[in-house]
């Protein structure tokens, strides 16, 4: 018996040292800064592990470039959401502009969208970096063949390889797209990366280039902003704030579908990524009054309240929308905003022009908010994980105390009839 109480008090010990331990770590777990909640008004990536590799050729000639727009623009349809990629506008769009592989790699995809328009996805840095090119006007059919549908390839080219053309009489597109994912780089500015998909990935292709081609196509971007000119970003999201991206509640559909699919259910709080002073939202046809058909992009005027200071304390806000369009339009038009909880935000749009104070929210409302993924969850977090020694480690302190009592009960009766 004596050997059993020894083994009861170190084991016993040894698990309330575990459960201390895993409580501790629990403690710390939730109160670990979060590396997402952070501010994101400065127009700048958060680049983590960047591959180690550079472009060596421009998508198409310099001199052929009249600007470059920066990765985060707004415009339907498809971009309520601010756009993946930098616009590589051309200087002259009816002229046929050959379009070149821009370092060594592999194409692996090409998809034909109309007569006029392809895109291309390429492979490089052992498949660690992709790039696409979107509103391809031909294909080299030299060297790819005619393209009817989809096709999958693993087509090895050299930098500088005509791969195709951009612009040209027929083309629908004033701009080249240029998207590049690095799948050694994560972006912390999204409340739920899985519903995001490659998004998180997103980098500006201009830093993967050296001087001097690097600061020539920063000469190319077009920037009205205070301080020199950016790339531009993606990912606002701050948790508790109204800044970022949001979704329908009541809608049903999949968050991984393309956003031109989801494009009506989606509203955005952000900023012009040719100037981030400027506040720029997107704003699906859900939520907009008759009159409209399809989304729309707004400026605010006075640029304020600024969203990232917008919280569920803030109350009721106004925006007064100016239609993002040549020339602008005062749409008379004002969107009632409130936050409701870290992730739910009630939304209306009234004809009008009003102050806070003078307008409610009506049955009209409608609420938005950070959305989830429709996906399984694959991954166990840390916090889980720990609460299931803690469950394991009082399962075990039970069956020691209950075999204890059972041998202590077992060796008194053994005594009492010996």
């Amino acid at each position: 018996m004596k050997w059993n109480k020894t083994y009861l008090k170190k084991s016993v010990l040894i698990l309330v040292i575990g459960l201390i331990l895993a409580g501790f770590m629990i403690f710390l777990s939730n109160r670990m800064p979060i590396s997402s909640r952070r501010s994101f008004k400065q127009n700048e990536f958060t680049v983590l592990n960047r591959t180690n590799f550079n472009f060596t050729v421009v998508p198409i000639d310099l001199d052929e470039i009249n600007r470059i727009h920066p990765i985060g623009h707004l415009t339907p349809l498809g971009h309520l959401f601010p756009s993946d990629h930098i616009y590589l506008e051309y200087e002259n769009q009816s002229k046929r502009i050959p379009v070149y592989m821009p370092a060594d790699g592999v194409v692996t995809y090409i998809r034909k969208d109309d007569e006029t328009s392809y895109m291309m996805e390429m492979r490089f840095a052992s498949n660690n970096l992709m790039v696409v090119y979107g509103h391809l006007s031909s294909i080299n059919e030299t060297l790819f063949g005619s393209i009817d549908n989809d096709i999958n390839l693993n087509k090895y080219m050299e930098a500088g390889t005509v791969i195709g053309t951009g612009g040209g009489p027929n083309s629908t597109s004033a701009c080249l797209d240029f998207t590049l994912i690095d799948y050694n780089v994560y972006l912390t500015g999204f409340i739920h990366p899985e519903i995001y998909g490659n998004l998180v990935h997103i980098v500006c292709p201009i830093s993967y280039y050296n001087e001097p081609l690097k600061q020539q196509l920063i000469d190319k971007i077009w920037w009205d902003g205070i301080g020199p000119p950016n790339c531009g970003r993606i990912d606002y999201d701050q948790p508790g704030k109204l800044v970022g991206n949001w979704f329908l509640k009541s809608w049903n559909g999949d968050f991984m579908e393309s956003w031109e699919i989801t494009e009506q259910y989606l509203l955005s709080f952000v900023y012009y990524n040719t100037n981030t002073s400027k506040i720029h939202l997107g704003i699906g046809a859900h939520l907009l009054n008759k009159g409209y058909n399809e989304s729309i992009v707004c400026f605010v005027e006075g640029d304020r309240p600024d969203p990232a200071n917008v919280t569920v304390e803030t109350g009721k806000i106004i925006y007064h929308l100016i239609l993002d369009s040549i020339p602008q339009v005062n749409l008379n038009q004002t969107m009632l905003v409130q936050l409701i909880s870290e992730e739910e935000l009630k939304v209306e749009i009234f004809n009008g022009t009003y102050a806070a104070d003078e307008i409610e929210f009506t049955s009209k409302a409608e609420i938005y908010f950070r959305g989830v993924s429709s996906q399984p969850a694959h991954n166990i977090s840390w916090d889980s994980f720990i609460l299931i020694i803690l469950l394991i480690e009082i399962i075990g302190i039970s069956t020691i105390l209950k075999k204890t009592n059972t041998e202590s009960h077992v060796t008194r009766w053994s005594k009492a009839i010996s």
